[in-house]
């Protein structure tokens, strides 16, 4: 048996495997509200971290500034230290900033999908220290910022996996446009990943990938090869379909169900 599994949206699998029908159909809207308050959550908290944390840093280093203009050249040892703490402020906003992009990626608001996955993927060579061949071959598509969340968070998930349990020093990105569908193929030449691994229930970030590849009406397959590596591939529709629209409503019911100011604030 090969160690592959896949999410379609056409056949008795996806009845069986993720329960589109009552009443587990509900539980994934359900799941799918909960994943859309997390990213509301997400935005607020990071504009609340730049308002507060971020400016007032900033506020202080001016400070700092102004008040080693004040002090006499020949202190040297006290200019010396306040370049130095002017140094660990800088340090501090640059994680501050990057904490607000690792919840909520700016790119994608300000920008593109294509944008926030390449700074991503730059960001993941820095981090996993993996040679990361990049090949994106899309025009600028304009999606739904629902529906680009989705497919980051994927994408941030898959790259996760890969450093916590691929042992992997090469890997091979693919983002491309295919017949209406933007087509995801992300190749390790790690240690494999185990049919157990796939089906374990424990497999969170499995799981997490399946669940919102499967609210995009989407495909997903991961094949593993001991001691040669992981293929991943998703492909979702570009275009919004009627299937979305109607999830995407009944979330939108259930926000208004549940209607809770802390999750209704002005973020």
């Amino acid at each position: 048996m090969s160690n592959n599994i896949h999410a379609r949206n056409n056949s008795s699998i996806i009845k069986m495997k993720y329960g589109l029908t009552e009443p587990k159909g509900k539980l994934r809207n359900l799941a799918a509200y909960l994943q859309h308050v997390r990213e509301s959550e997400r935005k607020c908290i990071a504009r609340e971290i730049h308002d507060e944390i971020g400016q007032e840093l900033a506020v202080l280093n001016m400070e700092l500034s102004m008040l080693e203009k004040k002090i006499p050249i020949r202190h040297k040892s006290v200019h010396e230290r306040i370049q130095s703490i002017s140094g660990r402020i800088d340090k501090t906003i640059h994680i501050v900033q990057k904490i607000i992009t690792e919840l909520r990626p700016a790119l994608i608001d300000k920008h593109s999908l294509q944008s926030a996955i390449e700074w991503q993927l730059e960001e993941f060579q820095k981090k996993a220290e993996i040679q990361c061949d990049v090949n994106i071959d899309i025009e600028v598509v304009q999606l739904d910022k629902e529906k680009e969340i989705y497919i980051y968070r994927v994408v941030q998930e898959i790259l996760a996996n890969i450093i916590r349990h691929a042992q992997a020093t090469r890997v091979t990105f693919s983002l491309k446009e295919n017949d209406g569908q933007l087509v995801i193929s992300v190749i390790d030449n790690g240690i494999g990943i185990h049919e157990k691994q796939i089906s374990d229930p424990k497999s969170f970030g499995i799981i997490g990938i399946m669940e919102r590849i499967s609210f995009l009406e989407g495909l997903f397959s991961i094949t593993g090869i001991p001691n040669k590596g992981t293929t991943v591939r998703v492909s979702v529709p570009i275009a919004r379909n009627k299937m979305l629209t109607k999830k995407t409503t009944e979330i939108s019911d259930m926000k208004s169900l549940y209607n809770d100011e802390h999750f209704n604030r002005n973020c």
